[in-house]
């Protein structure tokens, strides 16, 4: 293309060539005529005619000048507009023969030759420059891709280089550790957080290419937090670890779970074993008491087997409510489900605790559903969390005091309520009830208890059932346990009447 463009320049040269010999020509021939003496008309009318020729030669010249400058510039343009243009091809110029013999020639040849080179090194730097960008998007990617990946993490992690500095960090190090943003601790040296600080003095004294030690922090609001600290030296590029640089990574793991769950397991082996001794205790009295013949008559010895039955039944429920905890939190506990009338539960376990009110005077009324409302649960599981809360109730209500169970319907679900009018507990209290061997502490010496019946409730109710259990109490004026488990559905809900219920 670049050829073809070169090729009309040199036709526009040439024909500004030929128009210069003409013009000569006529100046020459017109000479002798204005010198000769020649009539003077003649020589005007002649003269007039040489001055229209030139006239015109000189028109057509100065049009041939234009065509040519305008041949040029629209050769240069088409360059520049290819220089300007990706995936150009390298073009050679061919100087034509006409300009080639003149000055202009080496001069329009050596320009062409330029231009080729200059766009030699600008297609060649066009590439690199591709190239480098696509690499830099890549790394780009790359490096966004791992920044999400960091920030995924759940614990902290940093890379620090040799002064102490943050070179970059994951969201969590920023919380945890209360560090700024990664944007505003590149080099910045604004990191005097004392967290952070705390942190750099245990990896100094902790200083191994491979270091791994725990760090315990106390936060000014009294919570403590453990962290297992493992550091690693940064490779170089060729895989060397250089201790001129002293990049280091930092990693975080959160053990204040692992300590949690260790400290309760430490207390549930200590409540655990404090609720064994007493029963053992007694039983391992009274036993003796029988070998050494203290008890000389029948009344007597009946009374300590009794005890001893008492606490051997107490010792039993112990280890039997330990292990339904222990099966149903490792999913190993075997359940029957079948769908069932809440109301024949219900009315089953008051008949059941009708006596041990009836002991303290307590009046306990069951205010049942006239509708049939039926659960698919294990009625032997489901008996004894109604049981277990029901009691409660009678253990912690006075004498003369009321215990109401109620059932009812709201929308899909069925509610079993459970009301006392007993000394009720505090809003600090309500918070740890369900826990295994807790028990309040104002209220020990009102009865006797291993502190695992709501715990045990809490797991038959929402673990193996799908359902909720809360408390709403207030001190000195009772407690009420509900219950919230999900309506038997038409397909596993036998069809049949209701049945009538009566008040216990």
């Amino acid at each position: 293309m670049f050829d073809r463009l070169v090729q009309r320049s040199s036709k526009h040269m040439a024909r500004l060539e030929l128009v210069i010999a003409v013009s000569l020509l006529g100046l020459t021939c017109v000479s002798p005529l204005l010198a000769t003496g020649i009539p003077e008309g003649s020589r005007h009318l002649v003269t007039i005619g040489v001055l229209a020729v030139q006239t015109l030669l000189v028109l057509r010249l100065v049009r041939r000048l234009e065509q040519t400058t305008k041949g040029f510039r629209e050769s240069l343009g088409k360059l520049v507009t290819q220089l300007r243009k990706s995936g150009i091809e390298t073009t050679t110029a061919t100087v034509s023969p006409e300009i080639a013999t003149t000055d202009w020639g080496d001069k329009y040849k050596a320009v062409c030759d330029e231009i080729n080179k200059i766009l030699l090194e600008f297609t060649h730097l066009k590439q690199q420059c591709a190239t480098a960008e696509v690499r830099s998007q890549r790394y780009s990617l790359i490096n966004q891709r791992l920044n999400d990946l960091m920030n995924v993490v759940p614990d902290p992690i940093l890379l620090v280089d040799g002064s102490g500095q943050i070179v970059s960090c994951n969201r969590a190090a920023q919380h945890q550790l209360k560090i700024r943003d990664s944007s505003s601790v590149d080099n910045t040296g604004d990191q005097d957080t004392s967290l952070f600080n705390e942190l750099l003095e245990q990896v100094k004294k902790n200083r191994g290419a491979n270091a791994v030690f725990d760090w315990r922090v106390n936060s000014s609001s009294g919570q403590t937090t453990y962290y297992r600290v493992l550091t690693r030296e940064v490779s170089s590029d060729n895989g060397n670890r250089s201790d001129a640089s002293g990049d280091r990574a930092i990693f975080l793991q959160d053990l204040t779970p692992l300590h949690e769950l260790r400290k309760r397991h430490a207390e549930f082996v200590s409540a655990a074993s404090h609720e064994m001794k007493a029963p053992l205790a007694a039983i391992r009295a009274y036993t003796e008491m029988l070998l050494d013949g203290d008890a000389t008559d029948d009344e007597t010895r009946e009374q300590f087997l009794s005890t001893i039955e008492t606490q051997s039944q107490r010792l039993q429920r112990l280890v039997e409510n330990l292990l339904n905890i222990a099966r149903i939190e490792a999913g190993i506990m075997k359940v029957h489900k079948q769908a069932i009338s809440v109301n024949e539960i219900l009315q089953e376990a008051g008949r059941l605790m009708t006596a041990a009110a009836n002991e303290k005077g307590i009046t306990l009324a069951l205010e049942l559903s006239p509708l049939y409302l039926p659960i698919h649960v294990d009625r032997d599981l489901m008996l004894q969390a109604v049981i277990n809360l029901i009691s409660n109730a009678v253990k912690y209500t006075p004498q003369n005091g009321n215990v109401t169970v109620r059932s009812q319907l709201q929308d899909s679900t069925i509610v079993v309520e459970v009301e006392d009018t007993g000394v009720g507990m505090s809003p600090a209290d309500m918070e740890r009830l369900f826990e295994k061997f807790y028990r309040v502490e104002a209220h020990k010496q009102m009865a006797p208890g291993t502190g695992l019946g709501l715990a045990l409730t809490k797991h038959i109710v929402e673990d193996v059932h799908g359902g909720k259990i809360s408390v709403q109490s207030k001190v000195n004026e009772g407690s009420v346990f509900t219950i919230a488990l999900p309506r038997a559905s038409a397909k596993t809900a036998p069809v049949r009447m209701p049945t009538e219920f009566a008040e216990v």
